[in-house]
């Protein structure tokens, strides 16, 4: 999730990796299990409609997130989907200060809470 913040509006943009299992459930690692690549499915959610909410350093998203296809080529197409996302992130160190740093936190989607990645891809970015 990429958040942004424009003309005192904030924008969430959401990229959604999807996957083709032949089981009855979903695997928890679906390209370990040999689950192919699909379409990946996009969602962007702005205020009012996203819900932010601070508690000290810490932030939190929520909404209903449509999603849509961007086949190659071609115009997006509305998947018909809504997601329920909500995205809680914190300085990893505790602090905020400005620029780029560390986070920590998790990703909900549909009541499934994971954290966020350790691997440095999870960042909080001030007055970028």
């Amino acid at each position: 999730m990429r958040l942004s913040s424009a003309d005192g509006r904030a924008t969430a943009e959401v990229e959604l990796a999807t996957f083709n299992c032949l089981r009855d459930t979903a695997p928890p690692d679906p390209a370990s299990a040999g689950c192919s690549r699909s379409v990946t499915e996009y969602a962007e959610l702005s205020t009012p409609e996203l819900g932010m909410r601070t508690d000290g350093d810490t932030l939190r998203l929520a909404g209903a997130f449509p999603t849509e296809r961007r086949p190659n080529g071609s115009s997006s197409v509305a998947t018909g989907r809504v997601y329920e996302l909500a995205v809680t992130a914190a300085p990893r160190d505790g602090r905020a200060d400005d620029g780029r740093e560390a986070a920590t936190g998790w990703f909900e989607i549909g009541g499934e809470r994971v954290p966020v990645r350790d691997d440095g891809s999870s960042a909080l970015g001030y007055g970028d």
